[in-house]
């Protein structure tokens, strides 16, 4: 099986062989040259105007960059050296289209007059030049280090969650890539908005924001805010060293750290279960946790997430612009770490198997079990478990239940709480984990339930292979794929799905 994919400046063919049991894939990459550019669907590459590096940086708008540039009084022999930089955008450029530069000014014809390129070249050298204040020099050539990279790396070079080494020997650039639908790329969760700018000295990509380096970790930086005290302390308190190493470590995390007005804002008493570190206090700090970088440009509206947990978080911006996550909402946003990016947020996030048994009733309405509960004298028990899993029938299989057995019930706790411990499972037990015909141990002594499942979707038994499936597996020899080891998922449509097609197809 082959494919191939259009990347811009690169176009890559994959080929996949499977014989014998043995599975190989080759690829064949063309990319353009150093100075040449594609355009879409273009067949082979053509070559741009090279300039230097600060009449390019000049034209895409970045004066400020060259401003801290002149400041930090970078030597020339190192600027004369490859590199990728990444430059904040002081003001809008004519163009995004790289070394497609348009200066105009209004009045002003399309055509770029002969002498235009020796404008940019006395403007970009006069803003060089230009005299500064005494200041410290150290923190402005650490600025400058930190969006400088050395060697040339284009879109097509970047990888997703890709660091990068910048000159600035602490300071890193975390690459991210989206498709949102179109594909969006960030540095440090700052978008690119003008990528592939060649110039003699190296490569430019503007940014559509000012990009902050990223030298501590999500340890460091919640350790240095005091307002992340509570957040702190139930993550150190509590869960002790497995869970702050994660935080600490390399990896790409991203994690909404709720303020300590936010926990003053939770129910008292979960407030208090949480401190002490009960109530699911690892589910709880493990739901602020995402497996991947989230930057906050990429959400144009609403999209969804899953947390280190695995329950789905919903991030939404309105039309203000405000971000919110699950509703609550992001005070902060961005603050990139080298491990990851931190948003700030003004609730704390309570995923529903951290809440108690009797908060669990509430929310499903299961009144009539909350009740025998409650008469057991059991809810004290139920809430202070960690590890449980409680079979609750709902209020109408209670209520089928004839009165004068409910009645005894509710005249002898002590029996009634026998009943309650046949639904009561410890230590729980997920669906996932449970086999059909498994005998699980309940919470009364030598008694179990018998787990059964049944197919809930009989169409996919009954479903049969239609003839025009079975036409097009065998005219692409699917048949030989799919009859080889491994895992597939199949989509299969049924014989009316070719029949609705037009004849031509």
């Amino acid at each position: 099986m082959s494919s191939c994919n259009d990347e811009g400046l690169s176009y890559t063919c994959e080929t996949k062989i499977r014989s014998n049991g043995i599975r190989k894939i080759y690829k064949t990459r063309y990319n353009c040259c150093y100075g040449t550019v594609r355009e879409a669907g273009e067949f082979g590459c053509h070559a741009v105007e090279l300039r230097s590096l600060q009449e390019t940086v000049f034209a895409l708008g970045g004066r400020s960059f060259l401003s801290l540039m002149a400041e930090a009084e970078v030597d020339p022999k190192f600027l004369n050296q490859n590199h990728t930089y990444f430059v904040d955008r002081s003001s809008p450029a004519p163009s995004d289209v790289a070394n497609d530069v348009n200066t105009q000014n209004e009045g002003q014809t399309t055509d770029v007059k002969q002498d235009e390129p020796v404008r940019l070249r006395r403007q970009a050298t006069n803003i060089m030049r230009m005299d500064v204040d005494p200041r410290d020099m150290t923190e402005v050539r650490t600025v400058v280090r930190g969006h400088m990279v050395r060697g040339i790396y284009l879109t097509s070079n970047f990888r997703d969650e890709q660091l990068l080494d910048t000159e600035d020997s602490e300071a890193k650039i975390r690459i991210n890539m989206y498709n949102a639908p179109a594909r969006i790329y960030t540095a440090n969760c700052v978008r690119l908005v003008s990528t592939n700018n060649y110039a003699h000295q190296g490569v430019i990509h503007m940014l559509d924001g000012v990009m902050k380096p990223a030298t501590k970790t999500i340890a460091q930086l919640l350790e240095s805010e005091p307002h992340f005290s509570s957040f702190r302390n139930t993550i150190n308190e509590v869960l002790k060293d497995q869970d702050t190493a994660m935080f600490s470590q390399p990896g790409q995390l991203t994690v909404l750290a709720p303020t300590d007005d936010a926990f003053a804002k939770l129910n008292p008493e979960l407030r208090e279960r949480l401190m002490k570190g009960q109530g699911c206090v690892h589910s709880v700090v493990e739901h602020h946790v995402l497996p991947n970088v989230i930057c906050s440009t990429v959400i144009q509206w609403r999209a969804r997430s899953t947390s280190l947990l695995g329950f789905s978080l919903l991030l939404e911006r309105d039309l203000e612009g405000k971000l919110y996550v699950n509703g609550k909402l992001v005070i902060t946003r961005d603050v990139v770490a080298s491990n990851g990016v931190l948003h700030v947020i003004d609730g704390v996030l309570i995923p529903e198997n951290a809440r108690s048994f009797s908060q669990l009733l509430s929310s499903h309405n299961l009144t009539e079990l909350a009740r025998l509960v409650e008469a057991a004298g059991m809810a004290p028990m139920l809430d202070s478990l960690t590890n449980a899993t409680l079979f609750a029938p709902n209020n109408y299989a209670i209520r089928s239940i004839p009165d004068e057995i409910k009645q005894s019930w509710m005249t002898n706790p002590e029996k009634l709480k026998q009943v309650l411990m046949y639904y009561l499972v410890q230590p729980g037990v997920r669906q996932a984990g449970l086999a059909n015909n498994q005998m699980v141990e309940t919470g009364l002594k030598g008694q179990s339930v018998r787990m059964n499942f049944y197919q809930s979707m009989p169409f996919f038994n009954a479903a049969r292979f239609s003839a025009g499936n079975r036409m097009l597996v065998m005219d692409t020899r699917l048949n030989e794929i799919l009859n080889a080891e491994g895992t597939y998922t199949v989509l299969a449509p049924p014989d009316v799905a070719f029949y609705q097609m037009p004849e031509e197809v």
